[in-house]
């Protein structure tokens, strides 16, 4: 009698061909670009919560910041952004002033203290 042998096993092991990894580079590419076109375009609003943003850090970590006590901390670093933007005619600036005059009319208008305020009164 004859004896059979068998068929070896063949295991296949998927991995990308390297059009596969172009096209996923290049489906990557056109995302990272529509992001950045999205945060270019976006500009004023990141300057402005960077702004505020960078205002509530540095009262978390208790930095003592000079103020005009009628405008408080947010309104005179606003108020100077906004000159600085004026005389400057930098728009980031401007986007500054908008984040930090947004503060202090938000507090104003809520009825709590202007930031910085000891007595709490305007």
């Amino acid at each position: 009698m004859a004896t059979r042998t068998s068929k070896p096993v063949i295991v296949r092991v998927p991995s990308f061909s390297p059009a596969s990894k172009r096209r996923a580079a290049g489906i990557a590419r056109r995302g990272f670009s529509a992001a950045s076109k999205a945060a270019a375009s976006e500009r004023h609003t990141l300057a402005a919560v960077g702004a505020a943003a960078v205002l509530g850090f540095a009262k978390r970590s208790g930095v003592d910041l000079p103020k005009i006590d009628a405008l408080g901390v947010a309104g005179t670093y606003g108020t100077v952004a906004w000159a600085l933007g004026r005389a400057l005619k930098s728009p980031i600036m401007s986007h500054v002033a908008t984040g930090l005059l947004s503060i202090s009319a938000y507090q104003l208008a809520a009825g709590s203290s202007v930031s910085g305020d000891d007595g709490g009164y305007l």
